[in-house]
């Protein structure tokens, strides 16, 4: 086959194949480029989808906390509060139910989809709960746990959410956020025992106990976050901490502690304690939407990179394609024509017109 081809077409032919392999090299490393911008564009979905969790959670724990202390006052504490709060956590739920995440195939068809879905059926939930709360026909104990079962399925999937793409500074910063979150969930807990025992005027043991333990849990948490987040989310919490919301609520600690000895009575109301152990949580979810804001930076500064070295390795694989064939042309015109010329002169010289001297290239 190749005995067919003219001399020229096969100096085109040898020049494709270095051609052939920058080609097949240029290739590979567009589709690696292009697999990573995938992957980025794929993390910066799932973090604003955990953007819209993180908000549903924070209001929930608010909902479970003002529960807490109206069933254990007997509806005589937070009625007009629990009324505007289940509207913000409406609100909360419909922002999520109308993002791009909760429907997207990304998280339909990974591991995230079951603990979505079981997020989706237990939320269902929360309306007879309300109502059962609205008429006194529900402890705080299972009141407490279908919130809190609802808020345990959004920490499943954010945790799993964070495994994908987890690697180098934007996976230490996702672990902060989960850090963050957890401690908020158990600082969460620790109010609403703490709205349980300051409602009802005394904390019993069973109360007492899962309060200080939901302290300590939040505390182990933070204790983690530090060791994963950036300089500046590591001083906002040391504000918060030392600012006097937190003091205040690490003085109702320490009065609840006391009034479990012997004639010590219970000092501290309901609404001084939510309003101190609540200013300290919302605090930690401004630092919570600082990190996830941290995060979304991140990842959209890593897509940005992976476009622009996409674009960069196509423009760089079309300019050697171009470059390179343009060089193999012109290699195989300069190659022909003293070829021609030689080919030329002899055939000259066998018809016997040739004349002087043969002409032959230098």
């Amino acid at each position: 086959m190749l005995h067919k081809l003219k001399l020229f077409h096969r100096l085109l032919l040898v020049g494709a194949l270095p051609m052939a392999a920058v080609a097949y090299f240029a290739i590979i490393d567009i589709a690696r480029i292009d697999d990573r911008r995938d992957r980025n564009a794929v993390v910066l979905e799932l973090v604003d989808l955990s953007e819209h969790m993180g908000a549903l959670m924070h209001e929930m724990q608010r909902e479970r906390g003002l529960s807490a202390g109206f069933l254990s006052s007997k509806g005589s504490k937070f009625a007009t509060e629990l009324r505007e709060q289940r509207a913000r956590t409406d609100k909360a739920r419909e922002s999520l139910r109308a993002s791009n995440g909760e429907h997207s195939d990304v998280v339909n068809n990974s591991p995230l989809g079951e603990p979505m879905q079981a997020m989706r059926d237990s939320y269902e939930k929360i309306a007879a709960t309300r109502q059962q709360v609205d008429a006194f026909a529900l402890p705080v104990p299972e009141m407490a746990s279908t919130y809190t079962g609802v808020i345990n399925h959004i920490l499943e999937t954010l945790n799993k959410l964070s495994t994908i793409g987890n690697s180098g500074d934007a996976g230490r910063e996702r672990n902060a956020y989960l850090m963050l979150l957890q401690a908020k969930e158990n600082a969460g807990l620790e109010r609403a025992m703490g709205a349980t025992g300051f409602s009802a005027g005394v904390f019993h043991d069973p109360v007492m106990q899962k309060f200080n333990a939901y302290d300590a849990l939040s505390r182990a948490n933070l204790r983690h976050f530090r060791e994963f987040a950036l300089p500046g989310d590591i001083a906002q919490l040391d504000e918060i901490e030392a600012g006097p919301a937190a003091k205040e609520t690490e003085a109702m600690r320490r009065a609840a502690n006391r009034s479990v000895e012997p004639d010590i009575a219970l000092k501290g109301t309901p609404d001084r304690w939510w309003a101190a152990s609540t200013k300290r949580i919302d605090q930690l979810n401004e630092l919570e939407i600082r990190v996830a804001g941290e995060i979304i930076a991140g990842a959209e500064a890593d897509l940005a990179q992976a476009n622009r070295e996409f674009y960069s390795a196509i423009a760089i694989f079309l300019t050697l394609v171009i470059g390179l064939s343009a060089i193999i042309w012109f290699v195989a015109r300069s190659i022909m024509k003293p070829v021609e010329q030689v080919i030329h002169t002899m055939h000259e010289m066998g018809a016997g017109r040739l004349s002087g001297d043969p002409v032959l290239p230098k």
